[in-house]
């Protein structure tokens, strides 16, 4: 049975670009941007929703993209092919339980994902557990912030992302990696202390 967060997205997808526009293109587009620079190889996206990464993808590395909305995967693979990108393939699968054999990728990555996740660090082990010796697993997450002005705002529309997408924006995400042993190797903010870029190296 499809989890109430699947149906949000699944209901929402339709709008779902139009809805977070104006921070997509003021703000998230250009993070998006310095995070693929960073991919090489084969390259796992989870959560790719409705595909806002896909313009920056390098066209050297061959992408599998997963989410567990149906509707997502549709406007992304349509988005795929409207752009003449070839080097994508979609896969319909939930993050907690990958389908993957270990050691598959060369790097695994998600943007603004977990905080619809709700068991992010369950996620976070799958990924690790798939990407390859010596790989990386990039995060790019909305965080709880310590900035006045960013709690604000989180305050305001964070009841909606609850009830509508079960999300939480104030999750202490980069924290509880690092409480539960994970090798994180970089943290940082980015756009203030709200979203944080999170690299994880696998031995």
């Amino acid at each position: 049975m499809a989890s109430r967060t699947e149906k949000g997205y699944d209901f929402f997808a339709p709008v779902y670009e139009f809805a977070e526009g104006p921070f997509e293109y003021l703000y998230f587009r250009d993070l998006r941007r310095d995070l693929l620079d960073r991919v090489y190889g084969s390259v796992l996206e989870v959560g790719v929703g409705t595909g806002r990464n896909l313009p920056f993808y390098p066209s050297d590395v061959e992408v599998t993209a997963i989410d567990f909305s149906g509707n997502m995967i549709k406007r992304a693979r349509r988005k795929a092919v409207d752009m003449g990108i070839s080097n994508v393939s979609f896969v319909r699968m939930d993050a907690r339980d990958m389908g993957f054999e270990c050691n598959s990728f060369d790097i695994v990555f998600s943007t603004f994902v977990f905080c619809a996740c709700s068991d992010p660090v369950s996620a976070v082990e799958e990924m690790v557990r798939v990407c390859k010796p010596g790989g990386r697993v990039f995060l790019l997450e909305h965080v709880a912030s310590g900035g006045l002005l960013a709690n604000v705002f989180v305050s305001v529309i964070n009841p909606f992302m609850k009830t509508f997408l079960d999300e939480d924006l104030k999750k202490r995400f980069g924290e509880e990696l690092e409480e539960r042993g994970f090798n994180v190797v970089k943290k940082e903010d980015v756009l203030g202390s709200h979203i944080k870029f999170i690299e994880l190296r696998k031995f």
